[in-house]
């Protein structure tokens, strides 16, 4: 029996995935990472990275890389993270932060 051409499909190729991020990378992210709005994918280094050779990045330097299908990922401890993801979870980190600061300040009592 011959198949049909018309159903005959490529099996997807199954490559790196980025990964989902969690608080506690949120939290590392905000140690080696910071916004800019500067940079190709919106991340820059705040210290050097551990890369090697060409891939060594200083402070201040654009972080991660866009691939030649748009994808923007980037590699932090080994493992690599979409942008879009690593950007999302800083984000929620600093506004976490801003309502854990004012609901530390005592609010001011006003007295008439």
């Amino acid at each position: 029996m011959k198949s049909i051409p018309a159903l005959q499909t490529k099996p997807k190729q199954m490559g790196r995935r980025p990964l989902p991020v969690s608080i506690q990378q949120a939290a590392r992210f905000n140690e080696v990472l910071a916004l800019s709005p500067d940079s190709p994918t919106g991340l820059v280094w705040r210290v050097p990275n551990r890369g090697i050779g060409a891939k060594h990045r200083s402070p201040g330097e654009y972080a991660g890389s866009i691939t030649k299908t748009g994808a923007q990922r980037v590699g932090v401890d080994g493992k690599i993270f979409s942008c879009a993801a690593v950007r999302a979870g800083l984000a929620t980190l600093k506004a976490v932060q801003g309502l854990a600061q004012q609901a530390a300040q005592p609010e001011a009592q006003h007295v008439l």
